[in-house]
């Protein structure tokens, strides 16, 4: 199996930003997906996430870290709502994309938590 950045060499991109200079991240970044998903991963960022270590206290207060409310204004695919009901956390998420709304929503079901829309 060859390596992303191998992969990507031979991988013509022909989206919408295909004029943009290739150096930009965003291409790369497209590019890397792309490279990623012909290697056979299903997606950039799987779900559930292959090793995730967790959260580290920042606090030094000794407060209880359960129950607490984790709040993640960008939730994309759902990762980090994922990993806070597996911590025994509730958590609240919120993404502008219907796209992404809506696979957070399979995912979770498809994981056994309890999950409210």
């Amino acid at each position: 199996m060859t390596t992303k950045h191998e992969t990507l060499e031979n991988i013509p991109y022909d989206g919408k930003n295909a004029e943009v200079d290739p150096q930009f991240s965003h291409r790369r970044i497209q590019g890397n997906v792309r490279a990623w998903r012909k290697a056979g991963g299903d997606h950039d960022n799987p779900f559930p996430p292959r090793e995730t270590l967790g959260w580290q206290p920042t606090c030094k207060c000794n407060a209880d870290k359960v129950p607490s409310l984790v709040l993640d204004p960008f939730a994309g695919a759902g990762t980090t709502l994922w990993k806070a009901k597996t911590l025994n956390r509730r958590a609240a998420g919120f993404d502008i994309s219907r796209e992404y709304c809506n696979l957070i929503v399979e995912r979770c079901r498809q994981s056994v938590m309890d999950f409210r829309v």
